[in-house]
């Protein structure tokens, strides 16, 4: 049974339990997933916003490397390099009692209905509005991950994953990975979601604390970014499937 489709557009800042859950089968489900993330959030201390504004996950970005907690967030989600807006990209705000910006997520929407989320990697569009001008001299994406070179249709790429240490209690950011891909859904009904993941970071992608999905189990996008370095990442899809299924295991874990 499908749900019926709807067009909300965030035009400023919203708390996610604010967002408005699309009429259908599904609302019920959805409902119960939204207000059970925002639940564990604030007991955690923090409330999830949906912010448009590209601008406003770039300062928390320079600020949280100036502070040596984070790394320079891809392309992709740096209006430095892409024309990021209220169509096509957003990003989980996570605050704390005092305002302060503490874990965030982005949700950046690709068209991939004539070139596949895995071709996009390869041409580097992922990355850059005009690749051809914009990319620097030398810079390239290996793809090799068939999933990847296959998936078409409407993509949302979750990415720039950051939590401040020390705030709030563990699981703070698979609360608000969970949450960006249900903001996703509410915004836009993706036919799919994707992530990479390094090497190193694996074991926290497992089923367990990010929710059923499908990784490749070798390397399998791997970026050359001039100036940093190369990036061997895992492709991670979130089917429709995996997603709605996930929603339903937590929420009957919560009914437990």
């Amino acid at each position: 049974m499908e749900m019926q489709m709807h067009h909300f557009t965030l035009n400023a800042p919203a708390r996610l339990a604010d967002l408005p859950v699309p009429v259908g089968p599904l609302s019920g489900l959805l409902t119960s997933a939204r207000d059970h993330l925002c639940a564990l959030a604030e007991s955690a201390g923090v409330t999830l916003w949906v912010n448009p504004h590209m601008e406003g996950l770039l300062a928390v970005n320079d600020r949280a490397r100036a502070a040596g907690t984070w790394d320079e967030i891809l392309p992709a989600a740096s209006v430095r390099h892409r024309s990021l807006n209220r169509s096509n990209a957003y990003w989980i705000d996570g605050r704390n009692a005092e305002g302060e910006t503490v874990t965030v997520q982005a949700g950046l929407l690709y068209d991939c209905r004539e070139r596949s989320i895995g071709q996009r990697f390869a041409d580097l569009s992922v990355f850059y509005d005009e690749p051809e001008q914009q990319a620097p001299v030398g810079e390239f994406c290996d793809v090799t991950s068939e999933v990847a070179l296959g998936l078409r249709g409407r993509v949302v790429w979750t990415n720039a994953g950051w939590t401040k240490p020390g705030a709030g209690k563990r699981g703070l950011f698979r609360t608000a990975q969970r949450a960006n891909k249900l903001a996703s859904w509410l915004l836009w009904q993706p036919d799919a979601m994707v992530s990479v993941v390094e090497p190193h970071i694996v074991p926290v992608w497992s089923p367990s604390r990010m929710g059923i999905r499908h990784m490749d189990d070798a390397t399998s996008i791997n970026y050359h970014q001039v100036g940093n370095g190369e990036f061997p990442m895992h492709f991670v899809l979130f089917t429709r499937s995996h997603f709605f299924g996930d929603l339903a295991a937590m929420t009957m874990s919560e009914a437990a």
